[in-house]
């Protein structure tokens, strides 16, 4: 079967074009009769966002809160730490330029502090003179050498002859070391448990 193209006469073409425009009038007396209650209202789409986002770009805002998140927490976890705050103090301690007495005092009640707070359960807040000098030197022999943890402990004693024999700066340095080494030590023994 072959295909034949037709072409419409122009009388033809006339008259698709006046059925088409000029249709029959409408019957408005059958539209009287139609109930228009049950009609239901118009929805109107919801408009579209100012600023809408492809779903890519949620999940990288998502990535970015939680970075956020981790970064404050080391932060605040870093600033408010103990060994932060007993350093802080030691410093504090320094800079207020005491005499010899206090100034030790000062620096025993510091170690005697963290040392309470790292090793509750070995008592020592019930150590005296001597063995709170031996746990000092325990704790980091090569830091604090004896006879300056026997002038930490022993401060206290005869606060108007105590001289110090080390620098203040040099003492200053020692506790420092010795504060961070046993937060590092109880940090590593934690691990381990």
């Amino acid at each position: 079967m072959s295909f034949q193209y037709t072409m419409n006469t122009p009388t033809q073409n006339q008259d698709l074009i006046e059925n088409v425009i000029y249709s029959a009038p409408v019957n408005l007396t059958n539209l009287k009769d139609i109930d228009l209650n049950n009609l239901k209202d118009l929805v109107m789409p919801t408009p579209p966002s100012v600023f809408p986002l492809a779903f890519g770009w949620w999940i990288l805002i998502i990535i970015l809160l939680i970075l956020v998140c981790f970064i404050c927490f080391f932060i605040c976890k870093y600033y408010f730490s103990s060994k932060t705050y007993a350093l802080l103090e030691l410093k504090d301690i320094k800079n207020q330029n005491l005499p010899d007495f206090i100034f030790l005092r000062e620096i025993s009640k510091l170690l005697r502090r963290v040392s309470l707070f790292l090793y509750p359960k070995q008592g020592v807040g019930k150590l005296s003179e001597q063995s709170w000098s031996d746990f000092l030197h325990q704790k980091a022999p090569h830091i604090l050498p004896k006879h300056v943890s026997d002038l930490i402990a022993f401060s206290t004693l005869k606060p108007d002859q105590t001289k110090i024999t080390v620098t203040k700066k040099d003492l200053y340095v020692m506790v420092r070391k010795w504060i961070i080494k046993v937060f590092k030590d109880q940090k590593h023994e934690c691990k381990h448990k």
